[in-house]
């Protein structure tokens, strides 16, 4: 014997109770697992960021300070070869 719970398939009307709990079980899922990758990017890119600290070098006391060069750049004054006339 059917309970009254049941849908008759004559009666042709919907259950906007059950529809309304559906939606309401969709929507917190949904915010749960947007919480859990919101969560996830949040803690992957600390770890990123801290082993890119822990990789690079300290900085010296004064700041960045610049590699001598290994040669001296000056300015040539003097014509090239292929710049006599022709």
């Amino acid at each position: 014997m059917p309970s009254g719970r049941d849908q008759n398939p004559e009666a042709g009307g919907i259950d906007w109770l059950a529809v309304l709990r559906i939606l309401l079980i969709q929507l917190l899922v949904l915010v749960a697992l947007s919480a859990a990758v919101v969560r996830y990017v949040d803690w992957s890119s600390e770890q990123a960021w801290a082993e890119f600290i822990a990789a690079s070098p300290p900085l010296p006391p004064h700041g960045i300070r610049r590699p001598p060069r290994a040669m001296p750049v000056e300015e040539i004054k003097r014509k090239m070869p292929c710049e006599h006339g022709a």
